[in-house]
């Protein structure tokens, strides 16, 4: 497999300027005669590590007013990361790749032999299974971006420690026993690879016992910062909580969600229902929008309130009038003096 540090020495293929196009097309570059200058540039790619891609910052670029040179060494670096990611994957298809690093810039700052050792380890853990490892992480790519794999490795290694033998124990099994405990073995290993794989299709790493704890407790950190559990419906939030709390949601529907755990979402007030999760969401910004303004009519060129939430008040009456508002939503807003007659866009 080739890396990163291998591509100073290869010359750029069709293929790899399909890539550079559809790349820069997504980044807003529509003139074919100004992407392929930048798709040119690729032709002096020069040894890996010459040029620093800050983590966390915007996708990489030429500036709005059109100065390619200016730009120059950030536009081979981004070159050759786009094509290391490519080769990385197989060659996939260009589209396909451009998608991944639109949704998660991070992957062309983050280091290059971690993602390679993130997918070499799902490809492992998936051996023998009939999974398509790449296509997995083509829809998650937050996949190769997460650290869960080290919380995975080390529940895994506290499981297989706990498979040896004590001490004073006969460590040659009957045959019978045997054969019982590789069925069980087997059994078990299948289980935990499904459930791995359930695990990948939410953009999570994994979902064992230490995972989910942990996952639990960052929840009730967020239920004391933010007053509900509807992780996901605000800007900002946690990814990996978020894709959790989904899959959690998925769960509880399909019935496959433990009573112990739907008990402790419970003891949170997780909402099951993604209509609910929202809609609790914004009643809690508005509860807290009352404790400070002593009303619930955000204006905001008045009071400075968040526009998406005089738009969410609206929208409530809209409802209640058409009669599709339930009544225990109703209630609530009630009980905080909701102004049921007041004007608002919609009205």
């Amino acid at each position: 497999m080739k890396t990163i540090r291998d591509l100073h020495s290869l010359s750029v293929s069709a293929r790899n300027e399909e890539l550079l196009h559809a790349f820069w097309e997504a980044r807003g570059v529509f003139d074919a005669a100004q992407r392929q200058t930048l798709v040119s540039a690729a032709a002096e790619l020069q040894p890996a590590g010459q040029v620093e891609l800050l983590r966390g910052s915007p996708l990489p670029g030429v500036s709005n007013t059109w100065a390619p040179q200016q730009s120059l060494p950030q536009v081979i670096e981004v070159s050759r990361r786009m094509i290391a990611l490519q080769t990385l994957l197989g060659d996939a298809d260009s589209a396909a790749v451009v998608w991944m690093v639109v949704r998660y810039p991070a992957l062309l700052t983050a280091d290059f032999a971690t993602l390679t050792q993130r997918l070499f380890d799902m490809k492992v853990a998936a051996a023998g299974y009939q999974v398509d490892v790449v296509k997995v992480v083509i829809k998650q790519p937050a996949l190769l971006l997460t650290d869960s794999w080290k919380l995975g490795a080390a529940h895994n290694k506290q499981m297989d420690t706990a498979r040896i033998p004590r001490s004073g124990r006969s460590s040659t099994p009957s045959n019978s026993s045997s054969s019982s405990s590789s069925s069980s073995s087997s059994s078990s290993k299948e289980e935990e690879v499904q459930a791995l794989l359930e695990a990948w299709s939410f953009g999570l790493s994994n979902d064992g016992d230490l995972e989910w704890d942990l996952r639990c407790r960052q929840l009730a950190e967020y239920v004391t910062e933010h007053g509900d559990a509807s992780a996901g419906y605000r800007d900002g939030d946690d990814l990996d909580l978020s894709r959790w709390a989904r899959k959690q949601r998925s769960e509880h529907h399909s019935g496959s969600l433990s009573p112990l755990k739907h008990q402790q979402l419970a003891a949170l007030d997780f909402r099951f229902s993604e209509d609910d999760a929202d809609w609790q969401r914004w009643f809690t910004t508005l509860a807290a929008f009352r404790r400070v303004e002593g009303h619930c009519s955000p204006i905001p060129l008045v009071s400075g309130g968040d526009i998406y939430l005089m738009n969410w008040v609206a929208i409530q009456r809209v409802a209640r009038r058409c009669k599709v508002l339930g009544e225990v939503r109703i209630e609530l807003l009630s009980g905080l003096g909701f102004d049921w007659d007041g004007s608002d866009p919609l009205s």
